[in-house]
């Protein structure tokens, strides 16, 4: 019980201090945040083609100045919501520290009659990079675009699937 206090208050003080504005991400930490999500980018990529701007080359990249990303099941932080690509940045900071990503399959993407909303499923694979525990995880996101960058997306998962990750 122990660690995951010390998580949840290590992420309300990455929200804090994102929201703030006191936390920017380094070259490093931009580097570190690419290559650890490179196969999640590279999929969003290809799955938003011409609706994302082109100069969008990692997920954070991707989310308008005023996005939001949402995970209403994680049992870390209940209905997480963070607002503005600084928050945004510094939570998949604290991630790339921890996880890598390492393949995204099963995509299927999902028609809707909104033409800026993208739902998609896929399975992803990773593995904690100081203890090498592996999680598989079956996600359902749904994304709300507008003038080429992502302005909400809310990631479902079960977030038992990160088990021993984020640990």
């Amino acid at each position: 019980m122990k660690n995951k206090n010390v998580l949840r208050y290590q992420l309300i003080i990455c929200f804090v201090l994102a929201t703030s504005g006191i936390a920017a991400q380094t070259t490093e930490t931009k580097s570190k945040v690419a290559e650890n999500f490179a196969p999640y980018s590279a999929m969003l990529k290809k799955v938003l083609g011409q609706r994302l701007d082109s100069s969008a080359k990692t997920f954070t990249d991707m989310f308008a100045a005023d996005g939001i990303l949402e995970f209403p099941y994680n049992l870390t932080l209940q209905n997480v919501r963070l607002e503005g690509k600084a928050a945004i940045a510094a939570q998949l900071e604290k991630a790339a520290g921890t996880a890598i990503i390492d393949s995204i399959t099963n995509v299927t993407v999902h028609q809707t009659t909104a033409p800026n909303m993208v739902i998609l499923e896929f399975d992803g694979k990773g593995h904690n990079i100081k203890t090498g525990h592996t999680y598989k995880q079956h996600y359902i996101s749904v994304i709300t675009m507008s003038n080429g960058y992502i302005i909400r997306y809310v990631d479902f998962f079960n977030p038992l699937g990160y088990k021993g990750i984020y640990d």
